[in-house]
């Protein structure tokens, strides 16, 4: 067992006051699993009305808002969490949904000469994680939240988003169950977004992180997952107001 300390702050900066602000964040850790969450805490600045609650997929969710006009939203999560071997177990939602190709994950024009048929399950999954890895480049702003598999495959190039989205683009199409995680990784920097596989003989989804090319064990908390990007944002949020926004984002995950 490990023990990390996480901190994620958010501050969205606003060029003139905006008004009916609203947001919704997935920020905080899973519950239960591979983690145990022994102290956490969420700031949010005190004119700002808050719920929580969870989303289709049982993330966790935190949406409120705002009605008078403001310049800025900052919050801040932060705890301790002690960590067992990553994988997890299966939930109820049908298996079946993890293998349909989504927007963001379709492919039209992938061909591989790999041998994969003569692979189990882990194996093909983490041949086609080098995979991906070996012909995508790293680019920073290269792509955004709407660019699909078959873009990145085209291009060769994109960011941890993509990575996984064109993971998961493959093993579905080989008929392997994989879903979308984001969430952060030991170090500093930004948030970050890795692949679960599900493997049926042993009940349990591993996770796989196209972007640094390994099998995960320790040193990631996961926030949520989803069929893909779109179905589990960090954050998102909608308000009225002419204006130009700026976001700035921290992270670190350390053990301690």
């Amino acid at each position: 067992m490990k023990r990390y300390l996480y901190c994620y702050n958010t501050i969205v900066s606003f060029s003139e006051p905006v008004g009916n602000h609203e947001f919704l964040i997935r920020c905080q850790p899973v519950l239960g699993e591979y983690m145990n969450v022994e102290e956490e805490h969420l700031v949010l600045p005190p004119d700002y009305w808050k719920h929580h609650g969870t989303d289709t997929f049982k993330n966790r969710i935190v949406y409120g808002g705002n009605r008078e006009p403001h310049l800025s939203l900052a919050y801040v999560s932060t705890g301790i969490v002690s960590m067992q071997t990553y994988r997890i177990h299966s939930d109820s939602l049908p298996i079946s949904i993890w293998l349909q190709p989504t927007h963001l994950t379709s492919l039209h024009t992938f061909k591989t000469n790999s041998p994969l048929a003569d692979m189990s399950r882990m194996e093909r999954a983490e041949s086609i994680m080098h995979h991906v890895n070996s012909i995508l480049a790293y680019v920073p702003q290269s792509t955004d939240v709407e660019t699909t598999a078959q873009e990145v495959i085209d291009s060769g190039q994109g960011v941890c988003q993509d990575f996984a989205h064109l993971m998961i683009a493959i093993c579905r199409h080989f008929g392997i169950p994989a879903r979308y995680v984001c969430g952060f990784v030991e170090g500093t920097g930004e948030t970050h977004a890795w692949v679960e596989v599900f493997d049926a003989q042993q009940n349990y989804w591993f996770g796989f992180d196209p972007t640094y090319d390994h099998r995960i064990d320790f040193g990631y908390v996961k926030l949520a997952h989803g069929r893909d990007a779109a179905d589990c944002p960090v954050s998102r949020g909608q308000y009225n107001g002419f204006t130009n926004q700026e976001t700035k984002i921290n992270v670190i995950l350390k053990e301690v």
